[in-house]
């Protein structure tokens, strides 16, 4: 794992995370930023690092997130920990994921529908 955390640090982080049911969304209980993700600032030896929270808990469940790979939710809540509902993709399923929950800005999804639409003409000709 590229960081260390500590012991005060981990419990900062879990004591957020909103626990109810294990099947269900858990809820981050701290900072939420405009697209709704939670956003936790740790502070390390000589910086201070910003850490989108449901990838923070799959570096403490399942270690780290390999290069070109992002972590997704299953269940379209940007605010969920739970780690049954993460699960690691690329842009491509990440742009796909956004679509499937409705999560896209208006803008982005303009955008990857006409590619869309200009990839089956190309193929097409």
């Amino acid at each position: 794992m590229p960081d260390e955390f500590t012991k005060k640090q981990l419990l900062s982080f879990w004591s957020r995370v909103s626990i109810i049911d294990f099947f269900d969304c858990w809820e981050w209980a701290g900072y939420v930023n405009d697209s709704g993700y939670g956003i936790l600032i740790i502070c390390h030896t000589n910086r201070k690092q910003g850490y989108r929270v449901h990838r923070l808990a799959w570096l403490l469940t399942y270690g780290e997130i390999p290069t070109g790979q992002m972590v997704l939710h299953r269940c379209g809540n940007p605010s969920c920990c739970n780690t049954n509902h993460l699960y690691l993709g690329n842009h491509s399923d990440n742009m796909r994921d956004k679509v499937e929950h409705n999560r896209l800005r208006k803008q982005n999804r303009s955008l990857l529908l006409s590619s869309k639409r200009h990839s089956k003409q190309a193929s097409s000709s």
